[in-house]
C-alpha cells in the first residue's frame, strides 16, 4: 500500500505538469524564464517536498503497525502530506498553463478531511482510502485532460 502511494505520487508528478513546465521553460526567455524557473523549482516545490516528507512519516508509521490506528499526528501527516503535494502541483500548473487543477484541489481537501476523520480505522485502511482517492483524482484528471496531454506530448 505504501508503495502504491509512492507510485501515485510519481504519476501525479511526471504525467502532465512536469512536461508542461519543461515545455514552458524551453519556450520562455530572459527574465520570464528566470521568474518561471524560480516559481516552479522553489516556491511550488516547497509544498511538494514537505508533502513527500510528511507522507513518508505516515507510511513509516503505517508499516510499523498496520493493524493499529494511526495516531492523530500520523493521520495529519498523511492527510496534510498528500494535500500539500497536490496543492503545490495545482499552483505550479496554474503558473505554467493558467488552468486550475480542480481534481487535485478537490482530492487535497477530501484526503485531508478523511485522513483526519478516520480515527479508529487500522492504519493500513486509512492509508488505502487516501491512496484510492489520490489514484481516482489522477485518473480523472488524465481522462479530462486527454487531448491537452496528447497535444503537449506531440510537441
Amino acid at each position: 500500500m505504501a508503495f502504491a502511494g509512492v507510485a501515485a505520487l510519481w504519476w501525479a508528478y511526471f504525467d502532465f505538469t512536469a512536461v508542461a513546465a519543461e515545455r514552458s521553460l524551453r519556450r520562455a526567455s530572459g527574465r520570464d524564464r528566470s521568474a518561471l524557473a524560480r516559481d516552479i523549482f522553489t516556491y511550488f516545490h516547497y509544498p511538494l517536498v514537505l508533502g513527500i516528507i510528511l507522507y513518508a512519516v505516515a507510511a513509516k508509521k503505517t508499516l510499523e503497525h498496520p493493524r493499529d490506528p494511526l495516531s492523530a499526528p500520523g493521520r495529519w501527516a498523511l492527510g496534510l502530506g498528500i494535500a500539500l503535494f497536490l496543492v503545490g502541483f495545482a499552483l505550479m500548473r496554474f503558473r505554467v498553463i493558467r488552468r486550475v487543477a480542480w481534481e487535485r484541489l478537490a482530492a487535497a481537501a477530501d484526503i485531508l478531511v478523511i485522513a483526519v476523520m478516520l480515527d479508529g480505522a487500522d492504519a493500513i485502511v486509512t492509508l488505502g482510502v487516501v491512496i484510492v482517492i489520490l489514484l481516482f483524482s489522477i485518473a480523472l484528471e488524465s481522462v479530462r485532460l486527454r487531448e491537452v496531454r496528447a497535444n503537449l506530448r506531440a510537441g
